[in-house]
């Protein structure tokens, strides 16, 4: 079966054997997106729902381990470039494309993603990521985040938020002139936050978060 016809059980269990963080940054909000709500999301929405990944040049802003970028390279993406700013998650995410075997289809550059500029423009048809929800000292990193993803994409931005700040994005997006739209599915969903931190006193966490579509000037 090719790539781009995955069907959900295998994306699923293609991603759930990927390496996670062996000590996560509280400060980089480094929680691992679950596999099957980065499967839905990529497979279910991004890819059958508006078919934003095959043959596209697809960007991740904050990569962390890799899940979503190598999610969009097995679903048939043209190229994927990743975006973080740790080494370690740099060096894990790396480790998960080749034990995938996708060397070559995805690219991974170090930056500080609220500064990254592009002088070519515009470079990517699409962007999918799950930014810092602006907690931890980070306020405001959420916006940022999509602010970047919003300079550097032509076609669509998926980006996930956290379902309290959806008001707030949306007055952003309309002062931008940028359309904004919730998933259904993934409108006030309840994501799981397993205890990876030390600091954590359940075995998990749960989190309301919405998935934002922003459509992209092309200018």
């Amino acid at each position: 079966m090719s790539r781009i016809g995955m069907k959900r059980k295998q994306l699923v269990g293609a991603l759930g054997s990927l390496d996670g963080f062996s000590e996560p940054k509280v400060l980089l909000e480094q929680y691992a997106l679950p596999a099957e709500v980065a499967a839905d999301i990529l497979r279910d929405v991004v890819h059958l729902g508006y078919d934003d990944l095959s043959g596209k040049l697809v960007a991740d802003l904050g990569c962390g381990s890799g899940v979503l970028a190598i999610g969009a390279a097995l679903l048939g993406a043209r190229h994927v470039v990743a975006f973080d700013i740790d080494d370690d998650a740099l060096s894990v995410a790396s480790e998960n494309v080749a034990d995938m075997e996708l060397d070559g289809q995805v690219d991974f550059v170090k930056c500080d993603v609220i500064n990254l500029r592009c002088g070519a423009g515009k470079l990517f048809d699409t962007i999918v990521m799950n930014p810092p929800y602006g907690t931890k000292k980070n306020e405001g990193r959420d916006v940022e985040f999509l602010q970047t993803a919003l300079r550097l994409c032509r076609g669509y931005v998926y980006s996930i938020h956290k379902s309290s700040t959806r008001d707030y994005l949306e007055k952003k997006a309309k002062d931008w002139g940028v359309p904004m739209t919730v998933d259904k599915t993934f409108k006030n969903f309840s994501l799981e936050l397993p205890k990876t931190m030390r600091f954590h006193k359940k075995d998990a966490a749960y989190v309301k978060v919405d998935l934002l579509r922003f459509e992209c000037s092309k200018k």
